[in-house]
């Protein structure tokens, strides 16, 4: 199966201390996203999550978030971002 499978809804890359995630565009059709446990910190680069607009859950508990301004999907049902470091929305 291709990485870019159209029939991937789901993608749990937790835990992979991952830094950016520019490549998180050629899953266009993801639903639901985990990026718990990695070191995101570019709100640059998470201003890519604005191309999934299928993205339903979004994961991205303990990374190293200050905002989630970058963050201008409407169609999250579910955001959990708990153990980052946060301090402003």
């Amino acid at each position: 199966m291709p990485l870019n499978d159209p029939s991937i809804l789901e993608l749990d890359l937790s835990d992979n201390e991952l830094t950016q995630i520019i490549f998180i565009q050629s899953f266009p059709q993801i639903e639901i996203l985990n990026l718990n446990g990695n070191n995101l910190s570019s709100e640059t680069d998470l201003e890519t999550l604005n191309k999934l607009e299928n993205l339903s859950e979004l994961y991205l508990r303990q990374n190293q978030i200050f905002s989630i301004a970058f963050l201008k999907n409407s169609q999250l049902k579910i955001l959990r971002f708990s153990r980052s470091r946060l301090k402003k929305y």
